[in-house]
């Protein structure tokens, strides 16, 4: 039986399956928010965003593979943590360049490419691979997910951009500003982590075994 696939039915199970592993996601958005603070409140001026960049990747390992069905021999095969590496690095990398040229061919690649993570991993598929077979099961799904993904991100990140811009009104660092555009930042990063999982199942037809891992 084909599962419909629309935005309401995404953003159903992607909540969904926030309300019933949430503790992966909370725990990653602690440890982005301390990484993000940190880096805000005491970085000297050549403070790069590498360590919280490096910190967002391996949160996301750590939240997509406690949302999918693993093998305990996992992290012997294509799909462990350096091909996972490997794909969220160039897809982030791509993303970017497509945000920085335009923000909508940024938009569309990230919709493209929004299941490559949990193919490398679910699926053990190489970096390649991945990234392919995400382009090939997003085909003509691209308004959905879009819309999803502008959900989640957009009041939030708009948020953040108006804190951030208050807070450069003034002077000196405001520690509850600092923590509000963290916050306004990091949730709409990790629910997108959520969101991702949820397109994956939808289109690979694994909603029946996905929930049975949760139950």
């Amino acid at each position: 039986m084909e599962t419909d696939f629309d935005a309401r039915t995404l953003l159903t199970r992607t909540f969904d399956m926030l309300a019933e592993k949430m503790a992966p996601g909370l725990v990653a958005l602690i440890a982005l928010l301390a990484l993000g603070v940190a880096g805000d409140l005491y970085r000297p001026d050549s403070f790069s965003s590498l360590p919280f960049s490096m910190g967002a990747i391996a949160a996301q390992y750590f939240v997509v593979r406690r949302l999918l069905p693993m093998q305990p021999d996992f992290l012997s095969h294509p799909g462990g943590f350096g091909t996972f590496f490997g794909v969220a690095l160039l897809v982030g990398i791509g993303t970017a360049l497509g945000v920085v040229l335009l923000i909508l061919p940024g938009l569309y690649l990230w919709v493209r490419w929004s299941i490559a993570v949990p193919v490398a991993i679910a699926e053990r598929e190489p970096v390649g691979a991945a990234i392919g077979e995400s382009w090939r099961r997003t085909n003509g799904h691209v308004i959905p997910i879009a819309l999803c993904g502008l959900l989640i991100w957009g009041p939030m990140l708009v948020g953040a951009g108006l804190v951030g811009y208050w807070e450069g009104l003034g002077r000196g660092v405001s520690i509850p500003l600092v923590l509000l555009a963290n916050i306004l930042a990091v949730t709409p990063t990790v629910l997108g982590w959520y969101l991702s999982v949820a397109v994956y199942e939808l289109l690979s037809g694994r909603t029946s075994e996905l929930a049975e891992v949760f139950a």
